[in-house]
């Protein structure tokens, strides 16, 4: 069943898949656009991979599906952080004044959710 769940996923990953020109490069391919839909792959990713443990996997197919996210689990967490990094890291040097209300609007905020 999870097996399903991950092809169904990587088919709606495809559906807006943008190609460039052969031997050319897509100029866009570190926008926020494009590195926050890639986030959100990994992050899908990493929400199969926490899924698996709560769900059964003795499944011929879902013992497949568990091996491969084994496989690739900490390979997802390290992407997700590094994409994240990188778009603290253009927030900063667009605005100077990014961490100026740091500590307020965005460290407050999240101590007080969790």
């Amino acid at each position: 069943m999870l097996l399903i769940y991950m092809v169904l996923f990587a088919v709606i990953c495809c559906i807006g898949m943008k190609f460039a020109p052969r031997g050319q490069y897509l100029t866009d391919y570190m926008s926020r656009e494009r590195t926050t839909s890639i986030k959100g792959i990994f992050a899908v990713i990493i929400v199969f991979s926490h899924m698996k443990s709560y769900l059964d996997t003795s499944g011929m197919f879902d013992s497949i599906f568990a091996k491969i996210l084994w496989l690739i689990g900490q390979f997802m967490v390290t992407m997700f952080f590094f994409y994240s990094g990188y778009g603290i890291l253009e927030a900063v040097k667009k605005r100077s004044d990014y961490f100026k209300g740091f500590f307020k609007n965005r460290f407050l905020k999240t101590l007080l959710h969790f």
